[in-house]
């Protein structure tokens, strides 16, 4: 003769059934595993950088696209605008999506001209401008536009205004050490995006 006893927990549900010779015991689990599969995922907690909604959006984006982050990120002197580094890169960003300017913008200097500034290789520009275009949503193609646009197809490396990457994407390119009416110029570029954020 063989018994044959099986054991189940969490459950009063249990039935004893004889079968030939033999009492098998059945345990009823569904109290059990209603109970286990009833388990609350907890949402991740929002990272965040900035206090603005747009800002942070568009840091924690950069991240995922770049593979590297901006880093010492300080408010600047109104509640929208944002002072940080990527990249040992000074950076300010910007979002007067809700203001009259209706963008968000981004810009960057690549000359020390300003003692918080360093001189920029050609490779570092072209990078952090090709990574800020990617994450404003750019693709390929306008990116290695706007680059040749602004190298190779420029020759004596002039200012290049409200220049188009695409409809919703412009940006301002100042070369280093221009004469200007006033001066010399500092090297910058400033990106503007009309539906980042939006």
């Amino acid at each position: 003769m063989c018994t044959l006893l099986f054991v189940g927990c969490g459950s009063d549900n249990t039935e004893t059934k004889e079968v030939g010779e033999t009492k098998v015991e059945t345990t009823d689990n569904t109290d059990t595993m209603a109970k286990e599969s009833e388990t609350v995922t907890e949402e991740p907690e929002e990272v965040k950088y900035a206090d603005d909604k747009v800002v942070n959006q568009f840091i924690i984006d950069f991240a995922e696209t770049a593979g590297y982050e901006f880093t010492d990120i300080k408010k600047g002197n109104i509640r929208t605008k944002y002072h940080c580094y990527a990249n040992d890169i000074y950076v300010e960003l910007l979002n007067a999506t809700e203001n009259a300017a209706e963008t968000f913008n981004i810009s960057y200097a690549f000359s020390s001209q300003i003692p918080a500034f360093r001189d920029l290789t050609d490779e570092e520009k072209y990078e952090f401008l090709t990574d800020c275009l990617k994450t404003l949503g750019a693709t390929d193609e306008e990116i290695s536009r706007t680059i040749d646009d602004l190298t190779v197809n420029n020759e004596g490396d002039y200012m290049k205004e409200d220049y188009e990457v695409n409809s919703s994407i412009t940006l301002l390119y100042v070369p280093t050490k221009k004469e200007l009416s006033n001066g010399k110029s500092i090297g910058h570029i400033e990106i503007k995006s009309s539906t980042y954020g939006k």
